[in-house]
């Protein structure tokens, strides 16, 4: 049994991905690609691996809200506002230096997120992040905080499985 079996995962994408050998390497070499960009959950490729314990993850803590953030072009934060939507989670993206109107952002919007700018550089969204947590645990949400790229050891989770 995969260990990773004992966390709860909401499944986003088509799994197991294909391996694929790579040709034209000297014939003492041997090359095997991972094929995440097959893994058919919109742009997210093998970042619906994370997501998918994230996401589940937030569930079972009875979260009803998702806040990540990134620059604007992170494809994990859209790739994240997409899982959100597809969980039943609100979210909320943090743009550090101003939302733009990149592919990722327009994702986000387009799967209902709200997304806000921030007043820093990409170093600092963490602490955006948490700030907002703490702004929406006053307001009455339980709030769910995914940091950029989903590094956490729950997300880790999605990357063990593959």
């Amino acid at each position: 049994m995969n260990p990773c079996e004992r966390w709860p995962r909401l499944w986003l994408g088509v799994f197991p991905t294909p391996l694929h050998r790579v040709r034209r390497l000297r014939d003492d070499a041997s090359l095997l690609l991972k094929r995440d960009d097959l893994t058919g959950f919109g742009l997210a490729g093998n970042k619906a691996r994370p997501l998918e314990f994230l996401m589940a993850d937030a569930i079972a803590h009875g979260c009803d809200i998702v806040v990540t953030g990134g620059a604007p072009t992170s494809n994990f934060a859209g790739a994240c506002a997409h899982a959100s939507a597809v969980a039943g989670l609100d979210c909320e993206v943090l743009v550090a230096d101003g939302p733009a109107s990149t592919v990722p952002i327009r994702l986000a919007r387009a799967c209902g997120a709200l997304v806000r700018a921030t007043n820093g550089d990409r170093a600092l969204i963490e602490d955006a992040i948490a700030k907002r947590v703490i702004d929406l645990e006053l307001e009455g949400r339980h709030p769910y905080p995914v940091p950029r790229g989903g590094a956490t050891p729950v997300g880790a989770l999605g990357f063990a499985s593959a």
